[in-house]
């Protein structure tokens, strides 16, 4: 089972030898004697009904929030007051500016694909833990929502392609932390 579903994908999520990474990576995985296709095994889970986006606006426009885009918290950070809760959403090494040391950090490029059939995978998310496959998962997206009926003949499958961040890239996941 290692050989076959972790140790390639693994390799391709993080381009580092799966022996060296740290046991938090493989036990986040549940392990299961089920046929239970979700990822989760809560009683309740859900999406919401409309979007994120549409979710959060809701929520943000509780005239007592205060949003802040664009901004450099940390260049600003002196500004804040500190009995104001602060959300900061950036690299907590940066956060820290490095005095625990600077971490290594993944990222991914998404590519969509959009196929002229009305279901290209028949379920949410496909990992693809073969070596020779360059993307680690494909998600399409009408099965997040089994219930809608979609008009459209056609679907979107988007690729993920994680690779190591550059100082210019949006960093996803730190390496080893």
């Amino acid at each position: 089972l290692y050989e076959a579903f972790i140790r390639d994908y693994t390799w391709k999520q993080w381009q580092t030898d799966p022996r060296t990474l740290p046991e938090s990576i493989i036990t986040r995985l549940p392990l299961r004697f089920t046929f239970e296709n979700r990822y989760f095994a809560d009683t309740y889970e859900g999406l919401p009904e409309s979007s994120y986006t549409q979710l959060f606006a809701r929520m943000l426009e509780n005239p007592r929030i205060a949003i802040r885009l664009g901004v450099d918290y940390l260049a600003l950070r002196h500004q804040f007051q500190s009995e104001v809760p602060v959300i900061y959403t950036g690299p907590i090494d940066r956060f820290f500016a490095g005095s625990q040391g600077w971490l290594r950090w993944r990222t991914v490029d998404f590519e969509k694909e959009i196929i002229d059939t009305e279901d290209y995978q028949g379920c949410a998310v496909m990992n693809f833990s073969d070596r020779d496959v360059r993307y680690t998962r494909s998600v399409e997206y009408r099965h997040l929502y089994p219930e809608r009926r979609y008009v459209s003949k056609r679907t979107i499958v988007v690729r993920e392609f994680p690779r190591e961040a550059a100082p210019s890239d949006e960093p996803f996941y730190p390496v080893g932390a």
